[in-house]
């Protein structure tokens, strides 16, 4: 047994000490290897420590899910499910009007579309009669009609067509 060496470990663990390693664990544990999280934050208004400066996601962010109304820049009021104080940019990230898409735009379920192909166009079609309407005033359903009445047939209604006029 001479040649034997003993070795004696002692820990002596406080909770201070505890504490420290556990909080040292958790800094130090990089949150991507649990997988994703969920954060719910519930306040009430008002606040006791005012609103949030910065809120950052990297993934689907739902804002007012019950109450169904969001305010970017002021508080959406009334019937307004979404509003916005400045420019909104759909495919831009520089718009320059208070509505600024970058692309083509469709409405409706058959074929209602503004695009800018070949300069610029707008397309109406589908079931039914598509028209165009032109008014001066708000009072008036419209002053001037453009109606596709059939194939290759366009009708004006509620005013004249002059060609060749000066």
């Amino acid at each position: 047994m001479e040649n034997e060496k003993i070795l004696i470990i002692q820990f002596q663990l406080t909770r201070f000490k505890v504490l420290a390693l556990l909080t040292a664990l958790f800094v130090c544990f990089h949150p991507k290897l649990l997988g994703s999280e969920q954060l719910t934050l519930t306040t009430y208004y008002p606040s006791p420590y005012g609103g949030y400066a910065k809120l950052l996601t990297t993934d689907q962010t739902v804002l007012a899910r019950d109450a169904g109304a969001v305010g970017v820049g002021y508080a959406a009021t009334g019937t307004s499910k979404f509003a916005v104080n400045g420019r909104v940019g759909i495919g831009t990230v520089n718009p320059s009007q208070s509505l600024d898409v970058n692309g083509s735009v469709k409405w409706g379920t058959q074929r209602g579309l503004l695009r800018t192909d070949q300069g610029a166009a707008i397309e109406l079609g589908g079931n039914g009669t598509p028209y165009v309407d032109f008014s001066n005033d708000a009072w008036n359903n419209f002053d001037a009609r453009i109606i596709l009445a059939g194939n290759d047939q366009l009708r004006f209604d509620g005013t004249m067509v002059g060609i060749g006029m000066t």
